[in-house]
């Protein structure tokens, strides 16, 4: 759906419009797991992760991050970071006007993941945050090679012919 929205037509840009979806969704998932079990008693990360890692739900329900929870965070992490590069595979197909904020969506949502792995995977009693100043220094520099990266293709002889 956001393709249409943001002008995105090419077939082959659904799916990774997708993987960018799956992973941002992952991303919550894990930052959210001590949230999400303090509010909602659920837990969002696949059972099978749970099982294959040796977390168990009383684990997270107590707040314990042990090593093999923090062993399961490094892992969901590095697989999230590899559903991101599948993403970032298909922003060729976004239109360079709509290219900028998904771009920055997709630098700060994979920036979470950052602190997750700087909080030595303490999602149960801490909220990975990306903070303001971050933000703003992503946008600038990623303003900035958007617009060097405008201004060569407009400079170029293919972009004049």
């Amino acid at each position: 759906m956001m393709c249409c929205l943001i002008g995105a037509r090419a077939p082959a840009a659904v799916s990774h419009a997708a993987d960018l979806g799956l992973a941002m969704q992952l991303t919550n998932f894990l930052r959210d797991v001590g949230e999400d079990w303090r509010e909602r008693k659920r837990i969002y990360l696949p059972l099978e992760d749970l099982r294959r890692f040796g977390v168990r739900e009383q684990d997270i329900a107590e707040g314990k991050v042990t090593e093999e929870f923090r062993a399961l965070v490094r892992w969901e992490a590095a697989r999230t970071r590899q559903i991101y590069a599948r993403a970032e595979a298909g922003f060729c197909y976004i239109p360079a006007e709509a290219r900028l904020p998904v771009r920055l969506a997709r630098i700060l949502y994979a920036r979470i993941l950052d602190k997750i792995e700087q909080n030595d995977g303490d999602v149960l009693s801490k909220r990975a945050r990306v903070p303001t100043w971050e933000k703003l220094a992503v946008l600038a520099r990623e303003q900035t090679s958007t617009a060097a990266a405008a201004a060569t293709a407009s400079a170029s002889p293919s972009s004049r012919a």
